[in-house]
C-alpha cells in the first residue's frame, strides 16, 4: 500500500504499511501523521476511510494484539482502553470505526507524550 505521506489515508494505514518497516514506529507515524488542526475535519475523513476499508480496521486490531508494551493504548471489537496490568479507560464505542479512531488517537496521543518524555 503506497499512499501519500502526511495523510489521513496514510494514518489509517499504518499497520499494513508497517509490515517490511525499517525505521521505527514512531518515524512511521511521523511519515504518515497529518496536520490535525481540526480534529473534526480528520475524524471524518478517518471515519469514511476505514468504513470504506474495514480491513484496516483489522489490521489496527492485529496491530493492538501484537503490542507487548505497556503501558499501551488497546482495540479489542468496540472496546479501546488502556493496559497497564490491568485495564483503565475503557470505553465501549458503538460500533468499530469510532473504536478504531479512539485507538488511533490514544497511539498518536502516546506517542507524542512519550516523545516529549525523551525530549
Amino acid at each position: 500500500m503506497s499512499l501519500e505521506p502526511h495523510s489521513v489515508e496514510a494514518l489509517c494505514g499504518i499497520p499494513v504499511t508497517s509490515k517490511g518497516w525499517k525505521g521505527s514506529f514512531r518515524d512511521l507515524f511521523d511519515l504518515a501523521l497529518p496536520a490535525i488542526s481540526d480534529r473534526r475535519v480528520t475524524v471524518g475523513e478517518m471515519r469514511r476511510i476505514l468504513a470504506d476499508q474495514p480491513e484496516l480496521i483489522d489490521a489496527w486490531e492485529g496491530f493492538s494484539e501484537d503490542n507487548r508494551s505497556t503501558p499501551a493504548p488497546y482495540l479489542r471489537g468496540t472496546e479501546v482502553g488502556d493496559f497497564d496490568g490491568s485495564y483503565s479507560s475503557v470505553i465501549i464505542h458503538e460500533d468499530r470505526v469510532s473504536a478504531c479512531i479512539d485507538f488511533i488517537f490514544r497511539r498518536v496521543v502516546e506517542l507524542k507524550l512519550a516523545e516529549r518524555d525523551f525530549a
